[in-house]
């Protein structure tokens, strides 16, 4: 027994509301239905059969999600990142917050823990 089955539906697949068409695929039901919860559907959009307008569409619609993620995984990478070079400034002592100019800073200056990491390194060395 199928899910339309299970429900009493005539149909099995997914039916629109809005122009009664059943698509049996899902990639079918995607492009009509779109990928996120709240887009128009294909019928609300397309004049005619403009059926690969359509696909393009919501083709175009994930592209831009797949590139929101990945902005905002590379986002969330750049504050990880950045805590774990504040943490390690805290144990370089002072040096790392006067900038060349001899200024003293609130935040440690990023740029210059490779150089002074790079210091603590010869110094240890025999």
């Amino acid at each position: 027994m199928n899910n339309a089955q299970v429900h009493g539906c005539q149909y099995e697949g997914w039916q629109c509301f809005h122009c009664g068409e059943v698509f049996t695929t899902v990639g079918s039901a995607e492009d009509h239905f779109g990928g996120a919860q709240g887009a128009l559907t294909g019928c609300q959009i397309k004049a005619g059969e403009e059926r690969g307008l359509l696909m393009e569409l919501r083709k175009a619609e994930n592209e831009v999600r797949n590139w929101n993620e990945t902005a905002a995984q590379y986002a969330r990478n750049a504050d990880f990142y950045r805590g774990l070079l504040d943490q390690c400034a805290a144990h370089l002592g002072p040096d790392v917050f006067v900038s060349d100019d001899g200024l003293v800073q609130d935040e440690p200056l990023r740029l210059k823990i490779p150089e002074l990491v790079q210091q603590l390194a010869n110094q240890e060395k025999p």
